[in-house]
Formats: C-alpha cells, sequence, structure tokens
C-alpha cells in the first residue's frame, strides 16, 4: 500500500495541514498510519470522505 503525507494529501485535497493532521490523531480518517512524527494517508484515501469528515466538523475535537 501507498501512502501520501498529510503535507501532500492537504495540497492535493485543498484542506489546511492542521486540520487533516488533527482528523489523523483522533481517528477519523480509515488508514490513516503515524511513521515516527509524520501522519500518512492511504493513497486510495478519497476527496469524498475527507470532505464528508472536514464539512460535519468532526475535525475540531475528538
Amino acid at each position: 500500500m501507498r501512502f501520501l503525507a498529510v503535507a501532500e494529501a492537504a495540497v492535493q485535497f485543498r484542506i489546511p495541514v492542521e486540520e487533516l493532521r488533527s482528523m489523523c490523531e483522533c481517528g477519523k480518517i480509515a488508514g490513516a498510519v503515524r511513521f515516527g512524527r509524520v501522519w500518512t494517508l492511504p493513497e486510495t484515501v478519497s476527496l469524498n470522505e475527507l470532505q464528508t469528515v472536514h464539512a460535519q466538523g468532526r475535525h475540531l475535537a475528538c
């Protein structure tokens, strides 16, 4: 499985890095994995999935 760093995904999906990182820390994104200090997302993560979590505001608190 290939992964995207949070910074790469943020640019690709136009979602702020801090919000994506928060979503990963709270377990809101299926398949997100932390390698050392870097959160990564599976390359198969969909824009629709991220936008749904982002729009519902579920990224703001665990």
